[in-house]
């Protein structure tokens, strides 16, 4: 039953270069207390229906967002298995690689994802996931174009990780 909630989880539609999601299907208890610095110009915030936050680039349409949820979290009993279903729901997405880390003492993952879109554009995604007491996190960086490590955008969600705290 989860699953198809995830399915809805990331409904990615593609209107010319236009890319957007919806994280409206899991939204129930968003957590309080949620301290992070928003990304730089050219990024600005903007309303994306079921994120808790959500700024945009405007010269490339990368989004960077965050979602938080708090009622789901007794549904699964493990970190590991809120993953499992993430990724069962985003199965237009090719895992390409993921990462183990800690963020805030707790164990995270950081997810490389990747989706062959309209007209032959690659669109990639990076999904930064924790929990933390009875929360789940999901970070995201949907970019229009698969960045390379390096480069200034990636490098702007990598702070947004690192500056972003749970309460």
């Amino acid at each position: 039953m989860f699953s198809m909630f995830l399915q809805l989880f990331f409904v990615v539609v593609f209107f010319g270069s236009c890319v957007s999601f919806n994280f409206d299907s899991l939204k129930d208890k968003t957590a309080k207390g949620v301290v992070f610095q928003a990304p730089p110009a050219p990024y600005k915030e903007t309303v994306k229906e079921g994120m808790d936050f959500s700024w945009e680039n405007p010269k490339n349409d990368d989004t960077l967002s965050f979602f938080s949820n708090c009622s789901f979290a007794n549904q699964f009993v493990s970190l590991e298995s809120f993953q499992k279903e993430l990724l069962d729901g985003l199965n237009s997405f090719r895992l390409i690689d993921q990462n183990q880390t800690v963020h805030q003492g707790q164990k995270a993952y950081h997810l490389y994802l990747s989706q062959s879109g309209l007209k032959k554009q690659t669109i990639g995604m990076e999904i930064f996931l924790f929990k933390k007491e009875d929360c789940f996190y999901v970070l995201s960086f949907l970019k229009s174009h698969l960045s390379k490590p390096e480069s200034h955008q990636v490098q702007v969600f990598k702070k947004f990780i690192r500056e972003f705290r749970a309460p």
